[in-house]
C-alpha cells in the first residue's frame, strides 16, 4: 500500500490537550445556547418549528466554535494542523467517487437492520425533525443548511479533525478510523443507524487520511447529508409520502 497522506510531516496534529480543549469549548457553547440563546428566543415570536430547528442549530454552532476559539486560538493549533489544507481537484472527484461505491453498501446495511426491527432508520430521524408544512420556505432553508452544511462540517472537524487525527498519531488507520468512527456514530444517538454511520464515519477518516486534507472528506459528508435531506423533506412538508423504507 502507498505511503498514506497523513504520514508526509505537515502541520502540528491535535494531541490529547486539544481534545480536551475541544470537548470543553463545544460544552461551554452548548451551554450558553441552551441556557442563554434559547430562552431568549422564546417569545421571540419565531415559531415552534423555528424553535426546533434552532434548537437543533446549538450543536454544529457549538462544535465550529469550540474547536475554533478552545482549539485554535487557546491551544495554539493552526487550521492546517486540523486538515484545513488545500487539496487538489482528483481529491474531491475521488472523494464523491468513494463515497458513491459505499453507498449501496449503506443501504444494504439500511435494508437489513429494516427487516429485522420492521423500522426504517429513517422514521426514527424524522421523529426528531420539525414539521415543515406550514412553512413558506424560511425555515426549510435553515434546516437545510443545518442539515447539509453546518453539521458536516462541524462533524468532520471534531470526529476526524480532532479525534481521529490524535488517534492516528498513536495507531494504525484502522484502529484510529474505527474508533473515532464508533465514537462519530454513537454521538448521532439513533441505535438503528449506528452501524452504517460508523460506515460512514471510517469511510471519511480513510478520505482524509488518503487526501492529507478534510476538504475532501466534508465535500462528500456534505454530499450524504444532502441526500439524506432530499428523502425527508417530502415527509417533512407533508405532501403524502406515507413510507421512506
Amino acid at each position: 500500500m502507498s505511503e498514506s497522506a497523513l504520514d508526509t510531516p505537515r502541520a502540528p496534529a491535535p494531541g490529547f490537550l486539544h481534545v480536551a480543549l475541544a470537548a470543553a469549548g463545544i460544552g461551554t457553547f452548548i451551554a450558553l445556547g441552551l441556557f442563554v440563546l434559547l430562552p431568549g428566543l422564546i417569545g421571540s415570536g419565531l415559531s415552534d418549528d423555528g424553535l426546533d430547528v434552532a434548537d437543533l442549530m446549538i450543536l454544529p454552532i457549538s462544535s465550529i466554535l469550540g474547536v475554533a476559539i478552545f482549539v485554535v486560538l487557546l491551544g495554539r493549533l493552526p487550521w492546517s494542523g486540523l486538515g484545513l489544507r488545500s487539496a487538489p481537484a482528483g481529491a474531491y472527484l475521488r472523494a464523491l467517487g468513494w463515497w458513491l461505491l459505499c453507498l449501496p453498501i449503506v443501504a444494504a446495511v439500511l435494508y437489513v437492520t429494516y427487516k429485522i426491527t420492521g423500522r426504517a432508520a429513517i422514521e426514527e430521524q424524522l421523529d426528531m425533525m420539525p414539521d415543515l408544512s406550514d412553512d413558506d420556505g424560511t425555515i426549510t432553508a435553515a434546516f437545510v443548511l443545518l442539515v447539509g452544511i453546518l453539521s458536516p462540517v462541524a462533524e468532520e472537524l471534531v470526529f476526524r479533525g480532532v479525534l481521529f487525527a490524535w488517534l492516528r498519531r498513536h495507531v494504525n488507520f484502522w484502529i484510529a478510523g474505527s474508533a473515532s468512527a464508533l465514537v462519530f456514530a454513537l454521538a448521532h444517538g439513533i441505535p438503528d443507524i449506528i452501524l452504517p454511520t460508523a460506515m460512514l464515519g471510517l469511510l471519511f477518516a480513510w478520505i482524509y487520511e488518503r487526501t492529507g486534507s478534510l476538504w475532501p472528506a466534508m465535500l462528500a459528508h456534505i454530499a450524504h447529508n444532502l441526500l439524506v435531506t432530499s428523502v425527508m423533506l417530502p415527509t417533512m412538508w407533508g405532501i403524502g409520502v406515507e413510507t421512506l423504507a
